[in-house]
């Protein structure tokens, strides 16, 4: 598949992101009560109930939203969102697994600045920039970023693990680390122990950097895995709720199926 990038790409993080959406629609009410809600849109991104068919259709705590954007879909459920905006702007010591569906269509990404960015500008190596691009992408569209630093420009007082790249949350006002990983194995199936194998080590990772970085300073880092499928996902979801709150620290693992070969192949 052809990725085109459009030649205007967004100059901006968004005014309003799914963070801020999340507040004003879902946050109103706890998410163990039903809610009525037909629609509502922030910059583009259309968030809504894929299965709602009448007006006033009540939607309950299961519900899966769709947020839709003219070349993706992001599909999470009410909770997770919830969860998520809470942990971010509440829980500042907390750590938090979410899982999300990215549903990639047409032939083209809307990538924005910060994206831009990562795609433009070298980094240290090996095959993941598709996967750190479209990251960045995802982290824009969720909580609005600014000030991208890429791999190369954060630096550490000594050698070790190294963040891919640092942000600040526009809707959190967060100084953030992102991690990027794919859960994926080659010529054979993704099994627990490679999910425990590249969790732990990923994730010591991160407090190694958190303590080492030098010109930035990490209020918090995300783990972001990418996952091809469900299976995959499941297994990662599982294995990062079997280790320590002390390793997990307050990381966010956000992990995202999307089917796109490019973020698992070499680029």
């Amino acid at each position: 598949m052809i990725l085109l990038i459009r030649d205007s790409p967004r100059l901006a993080a968004p005014t309003r992101t799914i963070v801020d959406l999340v507040v004003d629609v879902v946050a109103v009410s706890p998410p163990t009560e039903p809610y009525n809600m037909n629609s509502a849109v922030a910059d583009g991104v259309v968030m809504k109930d894929p299965l709602t068919v009448s007006k006033n259709k009540t939607i309950n705590d299961t519900t899966r939203l769709c947020l839709s954007y003219p070349d993706m879909s992001i599909y999470i459920s009410r909770q997770s969102l919830f969860d998520l905006v809470t942990t971010l702007r509440q829980r500042p010591n907390d750590s938090l697994i979410v899982v999300a569906n990215i549903d990639f269509y047409g032939n083209y990404i809307d990538f924005g600045l910060p994206s831009q960015r990562v795609l433009s500008t070298p980094n240290a190596g090996g095959p993941s920039l598709m996967s750190e691009a479209m990251s960045a992408e995802l982290i824009d569209r969720l909580v609005g970023i600014r000030k991208l630093l890429t791999e190369m420009e954060v630096q550490y007082t000594t050698k070790g693990p190294i963040t891919d790249y640092a942000c600040y949350s526009v809707s959190t006002s967060q100084a953030l680390g992102v991690s990027v990983t794919r859960a994926m194995a080659y010529a054979r199936r993704f099994t627990s122990q490679d999910a425990m194998r590249l969790m732990k080590k990923k994730l010591c990772g991160i407090n190694k950097s958190t303590k080492t970085v030098s010109n930035y300073k990490f209020e918090r880092q995300i783990l972001h895995v990418w996952a091809e499928n469900g299976t995959d996902a499941n297994i990662v979801y599982r294995t990062c709720a079997k280790i320590p709150k002390h390793i997990r620290n307050n990381t966010i693992i956000l992990i995202t199926i999307i089917n796109m070969d490019s973020v698992f192949g070499s680029n």
